[in-house]
């Protein structure tokens, strides 16, 4: 009976031992799986850029006179938005009346055409880029199709001496008609005709073009002095007299009063 009791208790041992082999492999089975790192954390997204907002800034700066303000918040815009068209005519045009930068600015002009091909302001400013770089044809060419899109007397008139200083005498006529058919008292379109119709040989309609430049400014001798100089070149050396004399009257030094003489008292 006690070699039999023997007997169980070494069984039991054996069980026990075995037990905990398992248990030990099993804790080296845990032990032995790969680490799993945790996420990186998610980077901050950037606040979203309202894009008309930053062109109301932009205007805004422009406008109190903050040229660099105003340049940040097109730029803004335009990073945010590579199919926005008013923020990229707005940069263009800040460059180009500053005289800066022109190759940014054509660039923009480029952008904003494949997006919008059809729009007046992008022909005007393409026309003043070219004016900056001395391409007077180009220009006119330019302010040409900006015309067609939208009417303005003020760009009719620019294109109308471009062409009369690039030798389009008579397309530059035809402008300038058409200024001083909407707006008669413009001097400057009068005085461009005028030149005109001479280089055409239209002698009588320039003589009438100088004559209203004298009308129009009857307190001055400038515009006399004009016409006196067109009649004496033309063979008119009579009339060139007189309007020379008017000239000289209205040029004349005011008379100067003799001072007043000490009081006796």
């Amino acid at each position: 009976m006690q070699g039999h009791g023997v007997g169980l208790g070494s069984l039991g041992l054996r069980a026990l031992a075995t037990a905990a082999a398992l248990a030990a492999s099993a804790v080296g089975c845990v032990s032995s799986e790969p680490r799993v790192d945790p996420p990186p954390p998610v980077a901050a997204t950037p606040p979203r850029v309202d894009v008309g907002a930053e062109l109301a800034s932009g205007r805004a700066a422009l406008a109190a006179g903050r040229a660099d303000e105003a340049r940040g918040h097109f730029e803004r815009a335009i990073g945010a938005n590579p199919r926005a068209v008013e923020p990229r005519l707005d940069l263009a045009e800040l460059l180009v009346s500053h005289g800066e930068d022109l190759g940014r600015a054509g660039a923009l002009l480029d952008e904003a055409a494949a997006v919008r091909p059809e729009d007046a302001r992008l022909e005007r400013l393409r026309g003043a880029l070219r004016e900056l770089d001395e391409d007077e044809e180009g220009a006119a060419a330019a302010y040409g199709r900006s015309l067609a899109l939208e009417p303005d007397a003020e760009l009719r008139l620019r294109r109308g001496m471009l062409l009369l200083q690039s030798g389009e005498t008579e397309d530059a006529v035809v402008e300038l008609e058409r200024v001083r058919a909407e707006r008669p008292g413009d001097r400057a379109a009068r005085g461009s005709l005028a030149d005109g119709y001479e280089a055409l040989g239209r002698l009588p309609q320039a003589q009438a073009e100088l004559e209203e430049l004298v009308r129009l400014d009857p307190s001055s001798g400038a515009p006399l002095r004009r016409l006196a100089a067109f009649l004496r070149y033309h063979g008119g050396a009579g009339q060139a007299a007189r309007a020379e004399a008017r000239a000289r009257g209205l040029e004349a030094p005011a008379r100067a009063l003799r001072p007043l003489l000490r009081s006796k008292r």
